[in-house]
């Protein structure tokens, strides 16, 4: 078994492309006696959705899940010059596959579905509600760890995206 990454109060987690901040350790013990943390985190970034919403889950829980530590700022910027790059990659963007590679919540797959999706967009003639809904999704997905590791407001994030993905399209 791998080993369990003791956190801090103040680490930051993400979840499906939300930031969330822990804000409190508990120490209890489990039904067998067991010594265990329970993670208490919140939104990082305040939105009226997510107002008041508050998660935990013991620590040693934490590798079973999606939940992950945010990406490196290497990343951060390797994901924006990704973001206008040439196709080399491009994915399939029927919704069964997008959601299910969405869920895996794996930044570098997002940017992929993203540029898939923002080139569709862009030649085809039809481009369907579902499908800007997931190109809203990805996009979402991406904004706020971005923010957070590039140390900008999500707004701000959300433009650069959009601005790498018209040179994409250029």
């Amino acid at each position: 078994m791998s080993e369990v990454k003791h956190y801090k109060v103040g680490d930051k987690l993400v979840e499906f492309g939300q930031v969330f901040r822990i804000f409190k350790i508990e120490n209890k013990t489990d039904s067998e006696g067991q010594p265990i943390r329970i993670l208490h985190f919140r939104p990082y970034y305040k939105s009226p959705e997510n107002k008041g919403m508050i998660c935990s889950i013991p620590e040693n829980s934490i590798g079973q899940t999606n939940i992950r530590e945010p990406m490196s700022r290497d990343d951060a910027k390797m994901i924006m010059k990704k973001l206008s790059e040439a196709l080399d990659d491009q994915i399939a963007t029927d919704i069964d596959t997008v959601k299910q590679a969405l869920g895996e919540n794996d930044p570098h797959t997002t940017v992929r579905i993203l540029r898939s999706l923002w080139m569709e967009k862009v030649t085809s003639e039809t481009f369907s509600k579902s499908k800007k809904d997931m190109f809203e999704l990805s996009t979402s997905r991406l904004v706020e760890e971005l923010a957070l590791v590039i140390d900008i407001t999500p707004e701000k994030t959300d433009s650069k995206i959009r601005a790498a993905l018209e040179k994409l399209a250029a």
